[in-house]
């Protein structure tokens, strides 16, 4: 299960995504509903309780299926935040992936992007 808060501000939005793994699966997989369209510039992932299994995967894809975290999402602490700041512009969709975590495990993700031109 996953659920999104949006917030829309000026000149920093965020899109939080929640998560929890299904008790038959360690994965999950959700798209933010709207379209980003702009720099991403930092991306939060926030392990929850019951904590994920150590070294869970996060991906963040666009429409064209690459990965805006650019791979740093491979290895999550199940402990602390990973705080991740990818630098990338973009205007689609982002299908969220969330790997390898356990069963029934949680946390969030949160998105901080800005509508810049440059």
């Amino acid at each position: 299960m996953a659920t999104i808060e949006k917030y829309k501000g000026f000149p920093v939005n965020y899109i939080m995504l929640t998560w929890t793994t299904p008790t038959t699966a360690g994965t999950i997989t959700h798209t933010t509903e709207n379209r980003i369209n702009g720099h991403v510039d930092r991306v939060v992932i926030v392990p929850g309780t019951p904590t994920p299994v150590t070294a869970f995967t996060v991906t963040l894809t666009d429409e064209e299926n690459v990965d805006i975290l650019k791979g740093s999402g491979a290895a999550c602490s199940a402990l602390a935040s990973t705080d991740i700041y990818p630098d990338v512009r973009v205007s689609s969709d982002l299908d969220m992936v969330v790997g390898a975590a356990g069963t029934n495990r949680s946390g969030y993700i949160k998105i901080y992007w800005s509508e810049r031109n440059d």
